[in-house]
């Protein structure tokens, strides 16, 4: 038989695959567009998720917010005569709350969600203190600045107020000076020139008294023991003492160590406040103190807040946070805010487009002579120099 006579092969059509086209061929399958609704979800998963994260976590810095304005005498006053709270209630001081709890999210968005706080690290306010450390000392800085505020006043009132101590403590030796390398923080000086000192003045007194260019031998109290130190004044410069270049000094910072002073049983004034630390309300209680002992018209009845530290002498010293509270203040309602003379720029900074006059001073009889100026009744204060 011949191969293939009589048979025919049937033709097979092209091999079409085991499984016909479906999802389950290779053919990819072509993808379904996700609606946009889907990835603004996903959007916003992702910000609420960062929104948390960086809310838990916490970053070493401190926030000044602007606080409240707070009578320093008055009904509500901190000032007491008697033990009743007296004076017109006009004057106040300006507090800053200090939010020890800052997170990365403060921080990032402070400059835009929070343009009245200022953020500071940590460190940077505290100077390394632990908080315990860092609250004890702005309670001690409260009680300084009360007392020296009630020597202020009396003392401007014509008071005499004497201050007692166990010798002058050195608390800074400046660098390039007579005392470098003599001298020690810690030091008390007890003998200045052949005579005792008990309080930081008598430092002062005996190297007026000496001159420069004189050597004047020094008794420091050490945990060593004692030492005599020989010291020659120079000349404090023009520079460090303006209007006074040839004062003479040695180049040391000292305060009266275990200072006290003696109140005239006549007057029985207090200033107490609670829940508050630092110095800067220091002029304030100060004018509040005399408005509560003189005429009670010491603002001529507007309201003045006030911001500064004071010493005995009525020197009134720089403070901190002057643009939050300046904040504060504006939004308080009140007209005029006096604040030290350094930090008056940040302060007219803060207060632009706002009805609030900036006034500058840098002792305590500035502060009354402005008060003059605008209706206040200063006729209670004894007559000192541009009073």
């Amino acid at each position: 038989m011949k191969t293939g006579e009589g048979m025919q092969v049937q033709q097979e059509t092209a091999d079409r695959g085991i499984v016909p086209p479906s999802p389950l061929a290779w053919q990819p399958i072509p993808a379904r567009r996700r609606p946009a609704w889907t990835w603004l979800v996903v959007l916003m998963v992702l910000l609420i998720g960062a929104f948390v994260v960086l809310h838990l976590i916490t970053v070493p810095y401190v926030a000044y917010v602007p606080g409240s304005a707070l009578p320093a005498n008055g009904p509500h006053g901190a000032v007491t005569v008697s033990g009743q709270r007296e004076g017109a209630g006009n004057i106040y001081l300006v507090t800053i709350a200090e939010q020890s709890r800052v997170t990365e999210w403060d921080r990032l968005t402070a400059s835009w969600l929070h343009k009245d706080w200022a953020i500071l690290p940590t460190k940077a306010v505290t100077g390394g203190l632990s908080t315990a450390q860092y609250n004890q000392e702005n309670a001690q800085a409260m009680s300084d600045s009360q007392e020296y505020a009630k020597v202020a006043a009396l003392r401007r009132l014509g008071y005499t107020v004497p201050e007692r101590g166990d010798g002058a403590l050195v608390i800074q030796v400046n660098t390039g000076e007579p005392a470098t390398g003599k001298f020690q923080p810690g030091d008390v000086i007890t003998e200045a020139g052949g005579k005792p000192v008990s309080v930081a003045a008598d430092v002062g007194a005996a190297i007026r008294a000496s001159g420069t260019g004189k050597q004047i031998t020094f008794t420091v109290r050490r945990k060593s023991g004692t030492a005599d130190i020989a010291v020659a004044p120079v000349a404090c410069g023009a520079t460090a003492c303006p209007g006074d270049a040839q004062r003479p000094v040695i180049g040391v910072g000292v305060q009266t160590d275990n200072q006290s002073f003696v109140f005239p049983k006549t007057v029985n004034l207090s200033i107490a406040t609670q829940g508050i630390g630092g110095p800067s309300a220091g002029l304030a209680f100060t004018l509040g103190a005399i408005d509560a002992l003189t005429t009670h018209q010491l603002t001529g009845g507007h309201a003045v807040v006030a911001t500064g530290t004071i010493d005995p002498t009525g020197a009134v010293g720089e403070v901190g946070g002057v643009t939050q509270k300046t904040i504060t203040v504006y939004r308080e309602g009140a007209k005029y805010f006096l604040v030290p003379v350094a930090e008056a720029p940040e302060a007219r900074k803060a207060a632009a487009g706002h009805h609030l006059t900036i006034v500058p001073v840098s002792t305590l009889d500035q502060a009354l002579s402005f008060l003059r100026t605008i209706g206040g009744n200063v006729s209670g204060v004894p007559a000192n120099g541009t009073l």
